[in-house]
């Protein structure tokens, strides 16, 4: 049985929805409506991406539904990346300890190649810093999707299982202490499916 047709915005190629797709998308939905000869029960006209659409008025009167995820989770329109009224940010937290810091110089000079990650990595910071290594990495989450929730903590670098940054503005975290960080929708769509990291919910 034929409960709704749906149609996508935004995710592969970034095509957004205008007047004139959503139009095409209609006129697909009336065909099928008169193949089965009934309404339809969910016609579902996107995603995040589709709200400024909806916004402006553009959508056909057939549509009934809409699939929102990142903007109901973090708060912004998927389209532009702006941020919706009313809503925050941090409604997703993402945790890592810390498991040793030093001090280091960051302009290390020499030949170089790709990290283990085979990335071309240039460091955002010079001269003599303090560091810390967390126990994270690209097989728990996408972290360059991570922004720190103390402004004093900067995403140096990362491999596999472990993640730098520069903590020179706030030497008063040590080994134990955990960081948190504001994830993007990829990094919590990669860190939910990660078997590595446990979830917490918190009232």
């Amino acid at each position: 049985e034929v409960a709704g047709l749906g149609t996508n915005f935004a995710c592969h190629t970034g095509l957004l929805p205008t007047r004139e797709n959503l139009a095409v998308f209609a006129g697909l939905v009336e065909q099928v409506e008169t193949r089965i000869g009934r309404p339809l029960e969910i016609v579902s006209g996107g995603n995040s991406a589709s709200l400024l659409a909806m916004k402006r008025g553009e959508f056909p009167p057939v549509i009934s539904h809409l699939r929102l995820g990142e903007s109901l989770l973090f708060g912004i329109e998927a389209a532009q990346g702006s941020a919706l009224p009313g809503t925050r940010r941090d409604g997703f937290l993402i945790a890592a300890e810390i498991l040793e810091t030093w001090d280091r110089d960051a302009d290390i000079s020499g030949p170089r190649a790709r990290n283990a990650l085979g990335e071309a990595v240039t460091l955002k910071v010079s001269g003599r810093r303090h560091m810390a290594v967390l126990g994270i990495g690209a097989v728990d989450t996408a972290i360059s999707g991570l922004s720190p929730v103390d402004p004093n903590v900067e995403l140096l670098g990362f491999s596999s299982d472990h993640t730098v940054v520069d903590i020179s503005r706030a030497r008063t975290f040590k080994p134990g202490d955990v960081l948190r960080f504001v994830p993007s929708y990829s990094a919590l769509a990669t860190a939910m499916s990660s078997p590595y990291l446990s979830s917490q919910t918190i009232a």
